[in-house]
């Protein structure tokens, strides 16, 4: 008796594994189901890219970080770009900025440079210069191609708020910014 009731299990769970697979097949034609193994061809589609991660709450997609370069050019003049480090004071926000000649000689200011408040909602372009600031201030001057200047862009702080970020704008160009 005890033979026959395993042999009864054991056909009986092959049954019901038969069962099991036959429902996970398909009645579509073979040349209709995806392949499991992806062609070896030069063809081949390529791979997807990856899915790009969230910015971090209070970041834009599309901001640089600080220390990142980005060229720049405005009417046949060519710049590169950067913001390099940043200092909160009780009155004053400095952002210190690199500006480096890659084309004719160009001028370069401080005033292209603007902080940015609420994701870059609002801009606050008042800079100021004297003592107790970071040193040396950014200054106005001509770059010879191959030449940079580097210094301290420095403003008035917006009482209760920290910035965003720095933006970099020459009239009638778009628009570059570091996040902080």
């Amino acid at each position: 008796m005890k033979t026959s009731l395993r042999r009864c299990s054991l056909a009986l769970s092959l049954a019901i594994l038969g069962i099991s697979a036959a429902a996970c097949g398909s009645d579509e034609p073979a040349q209709q189901r995806p392949a499991a193994v992806a062609p070896t061809s030069s063809a081949a589609a390529p791979a997807p890219a990856p899915t790009p991660s969230a910015p971090p709450a209070g970041k834009k997609p599309g901001n640089l970080k600080l220390g990142e370069k980005r060229q720049v050019t405005k009417d046949g003049y060519v710049v590169e770009v950067a913001a390099l480090k940043v200092k909160h004071g009780d009155d004053y926000e400095g952002v210190q900025v690199r500006v480096c000649n890659k084309g004719d000689e160009v001028s370069v200011s401080r005033g292209p440079w603007v902080l940015g408040y609420d994701n870059f909602e609002q801009l606050h372009e008042i800079d100021v210069s004297g003592g107790g600031l970071p040193a040396p201030a950014f200054e106005d001057r001509d770059l010879a191609e191959g030449d940079c200047a580097k210094g301290w862009v420095n403003f008035t702080s917006v009482p209760g708020e920290r910035p965003d970020g720095i933006q970099y704008q020459p009239e009638g160009a778009e628009p570059v910014r570091w996040s902080f």
